[in-house]
């Protein structure tokens, strides 16, 4: 259903803003190892959220290798539920994997989403770990990331 509904309709669309010199973002949740390719040849500039296992299925690394034929660049890697749940450590640590895995190129460090309600103490904390980390690792002299 994918080729019929989203290539199929979407891909038309796409096209139209592309030739009118604009960027061409897709907003898609969940699992997109197995449409990644069809985002790429259908033209798709910018793929927002890729979500991390087990809400996505693939990890950031992969998601890149196979966006760069585009080029695509991704938004990503960390879930709105793990900044509500985990750890600041743990926030930390996924935000550096995510930003050592996306690189410099065509990679922007987002979040599945951000809250629309009340935000306590845990997802304060965490919401600024995540933007710490991102400074922190996405302007670190270390190599290439």
């Amino acid at each position: 259903m994918f080729d019929q509904f989203i290539l199929g309709y979407e891909g038309r669309l796409w096209k139209m803003v592309r030739d009118a010199g604009q960027i061409v973002w897709v907003h898609c949740h969940g699992k997109v190892r197995t449409v990644i390719d069809d985002f790429v040849q259908g033209g798709v500039q910018l793929l927002d959220p890729v979500e991390p296992p087990p809400q996505g299925d693939i990890d950031v690394g992969e998601a890149k290798q196979r966006a760069v034929a585009g080029p695509m660049t991704l938004i990503g890697n960390i879930e709105f539920s793990d900044l509500c749940q985990l750890s600041a450590d743990e926030i930390e640590a996924r935000v550096e994997r995510a930003v050592c895995e996306g690189g410099r190129q065509h990679f922007i460090l987002g979040a599945s989403d951000f809250p629309i309600s009340a935000i306590d103490d845990r997802l304060k904390e965490n919401l600024i770990c995540f933007i710490e980390a991102g400074i922190k690792y996405g302007t670190s002299d270390d190599g290439d990331l």
